[in-house]
C-alpha cells in the first residue's frame, strides 16, 4: 500500500474561508433583501397594505371620476 501524502498551504486555507465568508454574506444579503417576505411567509407579520392610486388619494389634483354625470342648471 502505498501512502499518500496530501499538503494544504496557508493560500489553500485563506481561499477556504473566502469562500465560507462570501457564502455567509451572500446569505446575509438574501436575507435582507426578502426580510418582510419571509415574515409573511412564515405568518410573523401581515402583508403591507397596497398604495392608493392617483385617483383615490384625498390630496390628490385630479376630481374624482363619478360615475354619475353632472347636472347643470
Amino acid at each position: 500500500m502505498q501512502r499518500e501524502l496530501a499538503y494544504l498551504d496557508a493560500g489553500s486555507a485563506s481561499m477556504a474561508l473566502q469562500v465560507i465568508a462570501g457564502a455567509l454574506a451572500a446569505v446575509a444579503v438574501g436575507l435582507k433583501l426578502f426580510w418582510r417576505r419571509i415574515l409573511v411567509l412564515l405568518h410573523l407579520r401581515r402583508p403591507a397594505a397596497e398604495p392608493l392610486a392617483a385617483a383615490e388619494r384625498p390630496d390628490s389634483d385630479r376630481a374624482p371620476v363619478r360615475d354619475e354625470p353632472t347636472v347643470r342648471p
